[in-house]
């Protein structure tokens, strides 16, 4: 007999926080799925000019106004489907329905930020960002001097853990994560890890939930379906990438910003200098500097430059010190001051047997001998 089972209540599934309905629109298109992209026509993408030429100015400016007028924008992404699907028998449909539908509620937004994660990475330009906070900055300032409305930056889930952890970014208790100057953030695994972005006012347009089963007869089962059509744009066409180092910011366990480099630069520049000092190379200390320790004896010399000798007990060939061949002569004249120096050793003679000595003069002494 089998163990007895307890079916109970599924754990219940909270939504996921940062990601792409905290920061775009979602607008129902009951016939969306009939169409194959999506286009609208925009009150303008460019910025006011400010050129004076006015009517009442004396000297108008012989410049043409610019005006940029109104947009028609069409997605560059093409209109795509997501869906689920279970697996149930025949006939209970209306159960199994309920499962896909609701499994595709919860896993759709993926898909959204897959298509577009996908799109702006294969068409923008990547800039150069040293660390998260960089990128996030030059975004934030990119999207203030090209875009006219409130743009939206777009970066990875470890890339927002990052640029979390430097304060560059926050989060409200809805979960939407903001940048410190109010930008909007959606932060997705579906995003390539290497790039922040920023574009336009994101707009997702979404067909209604259609449901399908299609029955597998060989096997007494059907798949029960839930899908729903997706269109995705964003304003202006605005799409910029900034490319991030993030390996200072792996093995430091945080965001490092600009300055932060520099100052780590500057460090180890001046580590550099100090080990260079510290090697082995010519410089001078005063015998005063050496205040503690032992100096082995041959490293104490002692002389002149022209005479210099270590103290201590060593021994020299007779080559090493200039010594004359073995077989030679000399007088004691030609030895300077040696008789001198013999006389002045004779303090006096003492006489042996069978003869006598005369002191007198220390230095000639007068011996005689019967």
């Amino acid at each position: 007999m089998a163990d007895p089972i307890l079916y109970v209540e599924p754990p219940a599934r909270r939504n996921r926080r940062g990601g792409i309905r905290t920061v775009a629109s979602f607008v129902p298109q009951e016939r969306l799925a009939a169409t194959s992209t999506v286009q609208y026509t925009s009150e303008g993408c460019g910025l006011p000019q400010d050129d004076w030429t006015l009517c009442y100015d004396l000297t108008p400016s012989a410049d043409e106004k610019t005006f940029d007028g109104v947009d028609t924008n069409v997605s560059p992404i093409p209109n795509f489907v997501a869906y689920s699907g279970v697996e149930c028998f025949l006939n209970s449909e209306d159960d199994f329905a309920a499962r896909a539908r609701n499994l595709l509620a919860l896993g759709e937004d993926r898909i959204v930020e897959r298509k577009l994660g996908a799109y702006l990475l294969s068409q923008a330009t990547p800039g150069t960002a040293a660390s998260v906070v960089a990128a996030v900055a030059a975004a934030d300032q990119f999207l203030d001097t090209s875009y006219p409305g409130l743009g939206v930056i777009v970066m990875s889930r470890a890339g927002a853990v990052y640029a979390k952890s430097a304060d560059v970014v926050s989060g409200d208790d809805q979960g939407a994560l903001w940048t410190v100057n109010g930008t909007p953030v959606l932060a997705s695994g579906e995003v390539s890890d290497d790039y922040v972005f920023a574009t336009g006012a994101i707009s997702v347009f979404e067909g209604p939930v259609t449901n399908i089963t299609a029955p597998l007869w060989g096997t007494n089962v059907q798949a029960a379906i839930a899908e729903r059509a997706f269109g995705l744009a964003f304003d202006c066409g605005i799409a910029e990438a900034f490319a991030v180092d993030y390996s200072l910011a792996g093995a430091g366990g945080g965001a490092v910003d600009p300055e932060t480099l520099a100052r780590i630069d500057a460090l180890e520049t001046d580590v550099a200098a100090l080990e260079t000092d510290k090697a082995d190379v010519a410089h001078t200390h005063a015998a005063a500097d050496i205040t503690s320790g032992s100096l082995a004896i041959a490293r104490i010399p002692t002389g002149t430059t022209a005479t210099t000798v270590a103290l201590g007990s060593h021994t020299h060939t007779a080559a090493a010190v200039g010594a004359a061949p073995a077989s030679h002569t000399h007088t004691i004249a030609q030895v300077t001051s040696l008789q001198t120096g013999l006389d002045s050793k004779v303090d006096s003679v003492t006489a042996g047997t069978g003869a006598t000595v005369d002191n007198t003069d220390p230095a000639n002494p007068v011996v005689s001998v019967p």
